[in-house]
């Protein structure tokens, strides 16, 4: 029975892998097809966990829910500055939800652990083990020499690589380039692209041994604890604070400099933008060390919570002074989907890094608090208009340059228009709409969305 279960899950895993490599490859937006494939995805995962008899619990409802609304969005909003970070965040909602409702994780309440049971046991067990869905598609197929394991284990391991290698060289001889054309656009069976079903294997693999792993292969959640002595995390944290210290007292000596200066808008814009991505790389770079040197004390000490104290607090500064700068250049130069973005992340870190600075002397699930506002915070991006916001705000301030619209994406065609009808050299944004109009017209139905569909029906109503 289990046999005929895992044979069903594995070939609808690969046709619904399939769908979506097909749609993710050829379209601009994403849009009803996401939401058509987190339904089937977490559809199929739910059937095969109720055969396997596992009992679901309500809780594991609430974090499917969560899924399905992530995937909901992508039908309401082409969202076209989130759409990498929505499928990253949905694709791993959705692998935290199944070691919910396959009762696999470490803890059984949101804690430290979920980073590493995501990074464990939804993907390194599932890559170390993706010949899973070769095996159950063809279940009756034994291959006991180990010299032909070692070739499919080998295959699988060169296949990505070679993906990049034969990118590379199709763009060094057009022979080459024209060959590798006709066997990508080879179609099999009606339209199948080869290139994407062999893809999609690949995607359907890892999504499989996912699921397989965490309900058949359970085994024991604990993990061999490591710990570092105090001495050593100490000596870490005391050389970056130092560090920190030094860079702390530069910026205000070349902040005073430039008060006393008078500057152009070009210069003070141009210093409010350079060093805005390193510190929130060295931002970010302070929480994960905050994090690991929690994590790898087997006791902390007075001193050791003093030292967590001074660079969370080092880290909340500089946090502050990225978004400092990035309300100067923002004030010159609007917002950008990038902007937007960063600002969202470092208000997001900031609250983090407050609560983990709370947490050193308080008992209190940091962790979980962390996760519960970000999930909600990026939910509620979700369901908003941002490239909406994003345009409105450039265009109240005087900032929206309509050569600019591809950096904005559909969301600027509302504005385009409006533009359009009030100015009298208007031939450039003509042939912008135009191209709007003929992307729009060309996007297959699946792929559009409510947003998407109500901006073609405006384009077509223009005079």
């Amino acid at each position: 029975m289990k046999k005929n279960v895992n044979f069903i899950t594995a070939i609808l895993m690969w046709l619904i892998s399939y769908f979506y490599i097909d749609n993710t490859f050829n379209t601009y937006s994403l849009g009803f097809s996401i939401t058509i494939f987190t339904t089937l995805i977490v559809g199929l995962s739910y059937w095969y966990i109720i055969e396997h008899g596992i009992e679901v619990s309500n809780e594991s409802y609430w974090y499917m829910a969560y899924v399905l609304l992530i995937g909901l969005s992508y039908s309401i909003f082409s969202a076209s500055g989130l759409r990498f970070i929505k499928m990253l965040v949905l694709l791993s909602s959705l692998g935290y939800w199944l070691l919910v409702v396959s009762n696999s994780r470490t803890s059984k309440v949101i804690d430290h652990n979920i980073f590493r049971d995501l990074f464990m046991k939804i993907f390194i067990k599932p890559i170390s083990k993706l010949h899973l869905l070769t095996v159950n598609l063809f279940f009756k197929v034994s291959i006991k020499d180990k010299k032909t394991k070692n070739i499919v284990y080998g295959l699988v391991i060169a296949f990505p690589i070679l993906l990049v290698v034969v990118a590379l060289l199709s763009s060094t001889d057009s022979t080459f380039n024209n060959l590798l054309n006709t066997f990508i656009n080879l179609k099999f069976l009606e339209n199948i692209n080869i290139f994407y079903l062999v893809v999609s294997f690949l995607l359907a693999s890892g999504f499989f041994s996912a699921l397989f792993i965490n309900i058949n292969e359970k085994g024991n959640n604990n993990y061999k604890e490591f710990y570092l002595d105090k001495t050593i995390i100490k000596t870490i944290l005391i050389s970056f604070i130092l560090v920190y210290v030094v860079y702390l007292i530069s910026v205000s000596y070349t902040y005073l400099n430039y008060q006393v200066v008078d500057l152009k808008a070009s210069q003070i814009s141009s210093y409010a933008k350079s060093g805005f991505y390193e510190l929130c790389a060295v931002s970010f770079i302070n929480f994960i060390l905050f994090i690991f040197s929690r994590w790898l004390v087997e006791e902390e000490d007075k001193n050791l919570k003093s030292l967590l104290c001074v660079i969370g607090i080092q880290t909340l500064i500089m946090i502050a002074l990225a978004m400092l700068r990035l309300f100067v250049y923002i004030g010159i130069y609007g917002l950008t989907y990038l902007r937007f973005n960063a600002l969202v992340f470092m208000v997001l870190l900031f609250i983090t890094v407050i609560l983990f600075i709370i947490g050193v002397y308080k008992n209190i699930n940091y962790t979980k608090i962390s996760v519960l506002i970000g999930s909600f915070v990026f939910l509620v991006l979700c369901y908003t208009n941002i490239g909406k916001l994003i345009i409105s705000y450039n265009y109240h301030i005087n900032n929206f340059n309509y050569y600019d619209y591809y950096s904005y994406g559909y969301e600027s065609i509302p504005y385009l228009i409006k533009e359009y009808n009030e100015s009298d050299n208007n031939e450039d944004i003509k042939n912008i709409i135009d191209n709007f109009k003929y992307d729009l017209n060309e996007t297959r139905y699946i792929n559009h969305t409510v947003e998407s569909l109500n901006y073609l029906k405006m384009l077509e109503e223009m005079k």
